[in-house]
């Protein structure tokens, strides 16, 4: 299920500092950390193409997750264009559609949504990453999958609206 705290008053996120520390989740004093709804956040991420990615903890479920903030937003268009988007990209179910869990605005109007963490160290592992560790190029078999799981999502997510 997803949320969104769009509605609410006040500040739903505090300002999120340079945090690099690579203790364990399960090491770290998660009381002194900054919190985005039900999320501590606990590391920064290798940045993603359209902004800045945090590891963070849900704090009930003790799971790991993925906090995106974008760069865009500085206007009040993108950020309704943002949230009508999140309304509808949250409901997709896909085996290969990341699930988006939660989505809002911060206090400095920057749109932001939370993933389940999957992948490795630095979260998911793109097509691009992917290639690469191949060293340039993919069996055909190893294409083929690839193909289809792209080609089956987006279908999915067309079909949807």
């Amino acid at each position: 299920m997803f949320t969104s705290l769009a509605n609410t008053t006040g500040p739903v996120v505090r300002s999120i500092p340079q945090c690099d520390d690579p203790l364990p989740v399960l090491l770290l004093d998660t009381t002194s950390r900054p919190t985005i709804g039900p999320y501590v956040l606990t590391r920064r991420l290798a940045a993603g193409v359209l902004g800045d990615r945090w590891l963070a903890l849900h704090t009930r479920t003790q799971s790991s997750h993925v906090v995106n903030r974008f760069g865009f937003g500085r206007e009040a268009i993108d950020r309704t264009r943002f949230l009508d988007t999140m309304n509808r990209a949250a409901t997709l179910n896909h085996p290969h559609i990341l699930k988006i869990e939660y989505f809002d605005i911060d206090e400095r109007g920057k749109p932001m949504a939370v993933t389940q963490f999957v992948g490795d160290r630095d979260g998911v592992l793109t097509l691009e990453m992917f290639l690469r560790q191949k060293g340039g190029s993919l069996s055909v078999e190893e294409a083929k999958r690839a193909a289809e799981q792209l080609l089956s999502a987006v279908a999915y997510a067309q079909s949807e609206g």
